[in-house]
């Protein structure tokens, strides 16, 4: 680091200090470490990571207070009941992940997370629970009215490790054992605007009229199973909640499927006469996860309800089975 940075960035930490009296401790931390930096310090990691914890604190109510101030739309949640299953040994409450991510652009259903009595300002704390991110089951831990999802890997990172109750209704919810989750009345962060969102990015695949598949995703996990079928199910059956998902809004009755066995659910509560396919396809999509491998008539079949659901109709919606 040139002495011109160095300059800049102590600059900075000043001027911090001055607009933020309430961290000034915290603040003259840094500044007394970047001059230590030479003599290799022991890094204070208690206290650098009680200061950040604090500060993303202010974030959050911050935006509560928005959220407060604009309304919010009480989405019921179905299937909470059913767990996800993990891929391995887990300790602490078991509870679906469905947020944005998980409904927008997801890798598979049924994501989980763990979640753990929190030693927020511990690092070995953090360093454990970053290291136990597994698969399909990211552990998480609530900070006052922030909640972390740490991990190891940077793209399950991506528009999840870190969330309040504006950003993530859904766990939040489900981590304070509700069945209601309370979307703000914000742009961006909605209930209508993030099922529009939902249903855009899978009518986006949905219509995909080449090229190989699954499609490469925007963010890197949508991609992490290479097996086409089993990923198409996958992917149908969140499409699906999508599309419920933005029904139920524009019926007045908001509901969010947030397992695969609550968006079976719906759709049968919706149109019993697709029971049979639904419920099938269900059953073999379990199945598949074993063995990594679902039938493409199963598919196929599915494939049929979900471009009938009117939040896609009229897309130019393809079959991936033969690929």
């Amino acid at each position: 680091m040139t002495p011109e940075r160095l300059r800049e960035i102590e600059k900075l930490f000043h001027e911090a200090r001055e607009r933020a009296p309430a961290e000034r401790d915290a603040l003259q931390l840094g500044l007394n470490l970047l001059k230590a930096l030479p003599n290799s310090p022991r890094p204070p990691l208690s206290e650098v990571i009680a200061a950040l914890l604090r500060q993303t604190e202010r974030l959050a109510l911050l935006m509560n207070a928005a959220a407060d101030a604009a309304g919010c739309v009480d989405v019921k949640l179905i299937g909470r009941e059913e767990v996800a299953r993990s891929t391995g040994a887990v300790s602490g409450e078991l509870l679906p992940l469905a947020d944005w991510r998980a409904r927008a652009v997801p890798s598979m259903p049924d994501e989980a997370m763990v979640l753990k009595e929190a030693s927020a300002v511990n690092p070995a704390f953090l360093a454990a629970t970053a290291n136990a991110d597994n698969g399909d089951t990211a552990p998480a831990f609530r900070y006052n009215s922030i909640l972390f999802m740490p991990t190891t890997n940077p793209e399950r990172g991506i528009l999840r490790a870190v969330q309040c109750e504006p950003t993530d209704p859904v766990s939040m919810a489900l981590a304070d054992g509700r069945a209601v989750a309370r979307f703000p009345e914000l742009a961006g962060w909605s209930a209508v605007h993030c099922a529009r969102r939902a249903v855009a990015e899978h009518r986006a695949w949905l219509s995909a009229n080449g090229g190989a598949y699954p499609p490469h995703g925007w963010v890197g996990m949508q991609s992490a199973c290479s097996e086409p079928s089993m990923r198409t199910m996958g992917l149908l059956f969140t499409a699906a909640r999508a599309a419920l998902f933005l029904e139920s809004i524009d019926e007045g009755h908001p509901e969010l499927a947030v397992t695969v066995a609550g968006v079976a659910d719906c759709l049968v509560a919706r149109d019993s006469s697709c029971s049979d396919v639904v419920h099938s396809a269900l059953h073999h999509f379990r199945a598949s996860r074993a063995i990594e491998s679902a039938d493409p008539n199963h598919v196929a079949a599915m494939l049929d309800v979900v471009r009938n659901l009117s939040p896609y109709a009229g897309s130019s919606v393809v079959s991936m089975t033969a690929r």
